[in-house]
C-alpha cells in the first residue's frame, strides 16, 4: 500500500515537472520569436537606411543647408539628397519607436523624439516635405510617431501664422 502511494506521488511529481518544463520551453520559444521579429525589423530598416545613405552621398550638408535656408536654390540633385535625408531621419525615429514601445520606455523616447522632430521640422522645407509624405503615405506607417510629428509641425505653423 505504501509503495503504491509512493509511486503515485512520484508520478504526480514527474508530471508536474514535465508541465513546468513545457511552460519553460514555451516561454523560451516566445522569447526567440520576439528576438527574431526584432532582428527582421532591424534588417529591413538597415537596408532602407543604407540605401538612403547611399543616395545622400558623403556630404549632404550643402544640400540640407540650402533646403533649410535657401530652398529656391535647390537643384534636382539637391532635392534627392534632402528627400533621402528626411526619409532616413523618419526611418531612424521609426526604429526607435518600435523598440521603445517594445521595451516599455516610451516616455523617455517621446521626449527624445519630440526634441529631434522640433529640431528638424522648424524649417519650412521639412514641414512641406512632411505634408507631402503624409499625403503619399496616408496609411500611417507608425501612428505614434506620425501624430508626434504632426503635432510638432502644427505647433510651428501656428507660431508662424501668429507671427505674421
Amino acid at each position: 500500500m505504501q509503495s503504491i502511494v509512493r509511486r503515485d506521488w512520484l508520478q504526480i511529481t514527474s508530471n508536474v515537472a514535465i508541465i513546468v518544463g513545457l511552460m519553460i520551453v514555451i516561454y523560451e520559444l516566445k522569447q526567440t520569436e520576439h528576438h527574431v521579429r526584432a532582428q527582421l525589423v532591424m534588417d529591413d530598416y538597415n537596408i532602407d537606411l543604407s540605401m538612403l545613405s547611399d543616395l545622400m552621398g558623403e556630404d549632404p550638408a550643402n544640400a540640407i543647408a540650402k533646403a533649410w535656408h535657401d530652398p529656391d536654390r535647390l537643384t534636382p540633385e539637391d532635392e534627392i539628397v534632402v528627400e533621402a535625408y528626411l526619409n532616413r531621419r523618419y526611418l531612424s525615429l521609426g526604429v526607435t519607436v518600435y523598440f521603445a514601445e517594445d521595451l516599455e520606455i516610451f516616455a523617455f523616447w517621446e521626449r527624445v523624439a519630440r526634441s529631434d522632430a522640433e529640431a528638424l521640422y522648424k524649417y519650412p522645407y521639412a514641414r512641406q516635405w512632411w505634408r507631402k509624405y503624409r499625403q503619399e503615405n496616408s496609411a500611417n506607417l507608425h501612428p505614434l510617431l506620425d501624430s508626434l510629428i504632426d503635432g510638432v509641425v502644427a505647433e510651428y505653423e501656428r507660431a508662424e501664422s501668429g507671427a505674421k
